[in-house]
């Protein structure tokens, strides 16, 4: 989230730099390095199978709104939404590609 403007962030994860200092945590500011190493748990990278990728920027857009109340803050501008391509994605499509990719 954007500190100054209270804004749900558009990213994916394993395409910041560890270097990026533009992270809050409080009020103290971080690189992406020590964000993730604040949640050991957490998965930062890609994931292998390219659908699951498309289904977690799904959920990202669909709860966009509910995330920005559940955190007290701004929803994602939707221009920024729409430079990704996710709101391109269409769950009965990601759905079958999946089926198709188990049987």
């Amino acid at each position: 989230m954007f500190k100054e403007s209270l804004e749900l962030l558009t990213h994916l994860c394993g395409e910041k730099e560890d270097d990026n200092a533009k992270w809050w945590i409080g009020d103290d500011r971080v690189t992406w390095k020590e964000v993730k190493s604040r949640h050991p748990t957490w998965t930062f990278q890609r994931h292998a199978n390219t659908t699951f990728d498309k289904i977690m920027c799904w959920f990202f857009v669909k709860y966009n709104d509910d995330l920005a109340i559940e955190y007290n803050c701004k929803p994602s501008i939707k221009d920024e939404l729409e430079k990704t391509g996710w709101r391109e994605y269409d769950m009965n499509k990601i759905l079958a590609e999946m089926r198709a990719e188990l049987s």
